[in-house]
């Protein structure tokens, strides 16, 4: 069955043209950086968007607020994945950066990220091309595949708090990849591990690595770990950074929170949220993360329209 088509979600579409009247208005006056800001913005894909228009950091990239490196390897054994947007058609912005956002593997060739990573970028003419696996989004040699389709939470009945998207890729992850499966609410995991309704997390993410809205920063891998504040089990829930100085920001959208714990086989504790939204600044942010099991019959309905298996886990 093919894929429905894709709807702008409501919320999303004021703030694309906020974008795309204030990238028109700046491109005529060297109020250029602060018509741009990025922090208008609570979420990341449209912020890193405009940095695409206003061009790289002038310091090398670690990505998240001081989060710590992270390498390839990281991101195979968790199943973390970038989305290349590819804003070639965008007349304001630097052709050869990409508005970046973070995925997961959920499935040999099925990645989870978060829908507004396309509805902040198509006003500016974002097309999702490829998903990056490795430590760099701005690295031409990395390994990549081609996106296929998608299907978006919106598309399935449900309005509120539905910031979940389905990718097909064109040819399955490189192996090397963990797919991670969805986690089942507190209480219900499978096996030695269980979740409890405030745990520590682990998020790996493409976002930005410095916390200012003139710069282009994001595109590189970096790793944070966050604290739950408020229960894991609900559709939504909230987190916060355990080192002040740190943060999730622009790019980082679409991350999982993965239970912490170890590396490989140890790392199959399941997605339990998905990044949507971050307070602002990004410095000592509080993240709002949907959780996946609560869109478990999207999750299915999604990947049978995609010709393929529903996400590990359900």
């Amino acid at each position: 069955m093919a894929a429905p088509p894709r709807p702008v979600s409501s919320c999303a579409a004021p703030i694309v043209w906020l974008l795309v009247t204030s990238a028109l208005a700046s491109a005529a006056g060297p109020a250029r950086g602060r018509a741009l800001g990025r922090r208008a913005l609570a979420s990341g894909a449209g912020a890193a968007a405009l940095g695409a228009a206003l061009g790289p950091a002038a310091q090398p990239a670690r990505a998240l607020i001081r989060g710590a490196k992270a390498t390839g390897a990281d991101a195979a054994a968790l199943g973390v994945v970038g989305l290349f947007i590819s804003m070639a058609d965008c007349e304001v912005c630097i052709k050869d950066l990409p508005a970046a956002c973070t995925g997961v593997l959920v499935g040999p060739q099925l990645v989870l990220s978060a829908s507004h990573c396309l509805d902040l970028t198509e006003g500016l003419g974002g097309k999702l091309t490829k998903v990056v696996f490795g430590d760099s989004l701005l690295d031409p040699h990395a390994l990549s595949v081609p996106v296929e389709r998608f299907v978006l939470a919106s598309q399935y009945g449900r309005q509120q708090n539905n910031d979940l998207m389905l990718i097909r890729l064109a040819a399955p992850a490189p192996s090397a990849w963990t797919v991670q499966p969805i986690a089942p609410p507190p209480g219900r995991a499978a096996g030695a591990v269980a979740t409890d309704e405030f745990p520590q997390l682990d998020v790996l993410g493409f976002g930005d690595s410095v916390d200012d809205e003139t710069r282009y920063s994001a595109g590189v891998l970096g790793r944070l770990r966050l604290q739950a504040i408020s229960p894991v089990s609900s559709a939504t829930f909230l987190t916060m950074v355990l080192d002040k100085q740190a943060g999730t920001c622009s790019g980082d959208s679409g991350a999982a929170a993965i239970v912490a714990g170890g590396r490989g086989a140890d790392a199959r504790r399941g997605v339990v949220g998905v990044l949507s939204s971050n307070s602002l600044p990004c410095t000592g942010s509080n993240g709002l993360f949907v959780s996946p099991a609560a869109f478990a019959d999207f999750l299915r309905k999604g990947a049978a329209d995609l010709n393929l298996p529903p996400p590990a886990g359900l």
